[in-house]
């Protein structure tokens, strides 16, 4: 019988942090062919899948993409694999996640109280709470304004950043954590932002709010995932939501922050929220250049030049780690997924087909087809995930900048 934390507790999130914290250990010691022929013979893993690791010779890196296959497949996954470490004599590694389990219990209920009582100081701030008077000092009532229309409820309000809410919301931005909202506050911000087929990916809807956010005080970017529309798989999709909230923990000026998020864990759709920015994707920004004149061109080569600047000053920052997290791949770069500021200023979006590795230097096996654009990646797929992907990718990308302009290149 497999302990920890009670299973009704556990949620995707939950389980890939458990993982990452004991990445290392796993990685180290597991043995990967036991645990490999029960994931297949419980159906969890493909034909394919199961012969493209077991080809592999060198353990930590068979451990690390059955570990990588677990994560993202979220608590089902997670159970399983917990029982596989018990039934194959390696309880150690079993005992191990559920000590992190139980780490991630008190700190959860930590962050919980803590936040309640924050909760409790805005309302009593937004309500000018103070405590009560002997009733000899007390001020007079206030006669009621009858004539005063009642204040517009907005579900957006409780983010307005002020006094005490100031504290809590621009220390989560800094910090990388994100802001939970709930339906409410989704349906709001819908009603305030546009959409059309034009802005629905592969991973699902895309909103553009048509004014700044209550709450935000900047437009937004709302992105909507689907579990049960278009036709990718909903492995695929859970792993696009874990891969999206890497983003929230990569604070650098190239890439655009998540700054909130919401799991509809009923309907089975998950929520993001980002900064919109004003000037677009340098896709469009380029293709309009084509048709412009000389004289009217938006995107000088200086403007070009510096582009690819900010974006190589984000790979690298991917690449060589950093104090959030270690070295992200991120597999889609392309004119499409870098937006542009008003002033020109580039920045990466789109972290769905983002892996992280938990180890310096490390590599992973590719089972399954990455996904990544058409055009921008090798013509023979590799069976490695290394930085070099997301070289070739920005090598495309990079070319396709500097060859769109209305006189020769000085470089």
């Amino acid at each position: 019988m497999i302990n920890g934390m009670n299973g009704q507790r556990l949620t995707d999130d939950i389980c890939r942090s458990v993982l990452n914290r004991a990445h290392k250990r796993i990685v180290e010691e597991m043995l990967p062919d036991e645990v490999l022929f029960k994931l297949r013979e419980i159906g969890f893993l493909s034909q394919e899948d199961y012969i493209a690791i077991g080809r592999v010779a060198d353990r930590p890196t068979k451990n690390r993409s059955l570990v990588g296959k677990i994560k993202q497949s979220g608590k089902r996954a997670y159970c399983d694999f917990k029982t596989i470490l018990e039934e194959t004599g390696q309880k150690v590694l079993m005992l191990q996640l559920e000590s992190k389990e139980k780490e991630l219990e008190v700190e959860t209920a930590g962050h919980s109280v803590e936040q309640r009582l924050g909760e409790r100081r805005t309302e009593r701030m937004e309500t000018n709470e103070t405590p009560e008077l002997p009733a000899a000092t007390r001020s007079p009532p206030e006669p009621p304004a009858a004539t005063r229309p009642p204040p517009a409820e907005n579900p957006l309000s409780s983010l307005d950043r002020s006094v005490v809410v100031v504290k809590t919301i621009q220390k989560d931005l800094h910090d990388g954590r994100l802001i939970e909202l709930n339906s409410i506050m989704i349906e709001q911000l819908k009603r305030i932002s546009k959409t059309d087929d034009k802005l629905k990916g592969g991973f699902g809807r895309v909103y553009i709010s048509n004014e700044r956010a209550p709450g935000f005080k900047i437009r937004v970017v709302l992105k909507e995932i689907e579990l049960q529309a278009g036709n990718l798989s909903q492995t695929q999709k859970l792993g696009s939501v874990t891969n999206e909230k890497i983003a929230s923990r990569l604070m650098h000026f190239g890439i655009v922050p998540l700054l909130a998020f919401h799991d509809d864990h009923l309907n089975r759709k998950y929520y993001f929220v980002s900064p919109y920015l004003e000037n677009g994707d340098l896709y469009e920004a380029i293709a309009a250049d084509r048709d412009r004149e000389e004289k009217d061109i938006q995107l000088p080569w200086k403007t070009r030049i510096k582009i690819m600047y900010q974006i190589a000053c984000a790979i690298d920052f991917m690449h060589t780690g950093n104090t959030f997290r270690r070295t992200v791949v991120h597999m889609d770069i392309k004119s499409k997924n870098i937006v542009l500021d008003t002033f020109y200023n580039a920045r990466l979006i789109d972290f769905g087909l983002a892996r992280e590795f938990k180890e310096d230097g490390a590599t992973s096996i590719i089972t399954s087809a990455s996904g990544g654009t058409p055009g921008y990646f090798t013509n023979v797929q590799p069976n490695m995930l290394t930085k070099n992907q997301d070289y070739h990718n920005f090598g495309v990308g990079k070319y396709s900048v500097l060859k769109y302009q209305h006189y020769d290149s000085p470089l």
